[in-house]
């Protein structure tokens, strides 16, 4: 067994470390705290990752790649870990592995199940923005053996609100929430609204909030594919007044002067844009991750009988996949080569959004896969 020493992995970066675990099977004792501890990938386990001591003492993680530090104290006896689950609807959860004492723990695990997250060292904190009707940025901060949760308020995104063309391409969700704009859509919505509002846009369209005749315009659905509500917001380019809109089973519902005329019913034909298997058969090459471009080569390759594969840059990768009901999708059981490569961290990311993705649709010339997060890949057909 090949073995290498991640001393400097726990030192920044430490994002080197699932790389190390991943190619390499495990690593050389590392002192953290009261222990050596020891990252563990057995070749015959796949999802299943260990930390262990040399004193004989063992720690189980099951995840879709090995546990992944963000940051630590001074003497590593608190390690946070970022852990791929293999939940769809929740593809993101923390952890914090705690070796101070005389027997190494892990905290439970926590998080809002959003992949964006952003760490503070200092206060051995990370913060997250908030899901479904919970608008405001949620706090987890390490308190002995315990992580407390507070309300951190809403995300200022630096929103010039004097030049709104100036927010295309943001998630309308963000737009909704930030705290540059919240004040002006609560001026328009009755009492607790805006939770739902919120709810209702949070699968974001990918293409996110765009200009149109005047208007920029941002529309999304319930992250539950099951639920029919779907809402969409629009800020004048000309005065920079603001609009809403929300649609539900029971019809529709509009917000501010003129909404009713500007945004239109964004539902379309029930089921219309929802790809069978026979569709979706085939080589896709990956175009777009999160509306940034991918580098050519990256396919996902949707197989008879549920299975899926594919190149993501240096290693291949395959698992299974179903189509539950019309527009939902679900990804599971992926498992990847172990080539060490140099790009094995953005390989890692993409598979991790792979198996986060809920939501399908055609999106031409292709199609788009979509999550709970409002993170997106656009596919076109391999030539």
């Amino acid at each position: 067994m090949k073995i290498l020493s991640v001393s400097a992995a726990l030192a920044l970066p430490l994002l080197v470390l699932p790389a190390l675990v991943q190619a390499q099977a495990q690593t050389h004792p590392v002192v953290m705290g009261r222990h050596e501890v020891i990252f563990r990938s057995p070749s015959d386990q796949p999802g299943v990752f260990y930390i262990d001591t040399t004193s004989g003492q063992s720690l189980e993680v099951e995840g879709v790649f090995p546990p992944d530090p963000v940051m630590r104290n001074p003497d590593g006896s608190n390690l946070l870990l970022k852990i791929a689950t293999t939940t769809a609807r929740c593809p993101v959860q923390f952890a914090w592995l705690q070796t101070g004492g005389p027997q190494i723990r892990m905290t439970e695990s926590f998080g809002t199940c959003s992949m964006s997250y952003q760490p503070d060292p200092a206060g051995l904190a990370i913060e997250q923005p908030g899901m479904g009707q919970e608008v405001n940025q949620i706090r987890f901060a390490l308190s002995g053996e315990r992580v407390t949760v507070s309300d951190a308020g809403p995300l200022a995104l630096g929103i010039d609100l004097s030049d709104p063309a100036s927010l295309a391409g943001q998630s309308p969700r963000a737009v909704l929430t930030a705290a540059e704009t919240r004040e002006r859509f609560l001026a328009i919505l009755p009492g607790d609204s805006l939770g739902w509002l919120a709810a209702a846009i949070e699968a974001d369209a990918p293409e996110g909030m765009v200009v149109a005749d005047g208007w920029l315009v941002g529309t999304g659905q319930h992250a539950n594919p099951a639920l029919e509500d779907r809402a969409a917001i629009a800020i004048s380019l000309a005065d920079g007044r603001v609009i809403a809109a929300h649609w539900a089973a029971d019809g529709g519902q509009w917000f501010g002067r003129g909404a009713d005329l500007v945004l239109a019913d964004p539902r379309g034909p029930v089921g219309a844009g929802f790809p069978k298997p026979e569709d979706l058969s085939g080589v896709w090459q990956v175009t777009l991750m999160r509306n940034q471009p991918v580098t050519p080569g990256v396919t996902v390759d949707f197989r008879a009988g549920g299975s899926i594969g594919g190149e993501a840059q240096c290693n291949f990768y395959k698992g299974d996949y179903q189509l539950p009901a019309p527009g939902e999708i679900t990804i599971s059981s992926l498992g990847a080569t172990r080539r060490a490569c140099p790009e094995l961290g953005a390989e890692q990311q993409l598979l991790m959004l792979l198996q986060s993705m809920t939501q399908v649709k055609f999106n031409d010339p292709g199609i788009w896969l979509g999550n709970d997060s409002g993170d997106s890949l656009e596919l076109e057909r391999a030539q």
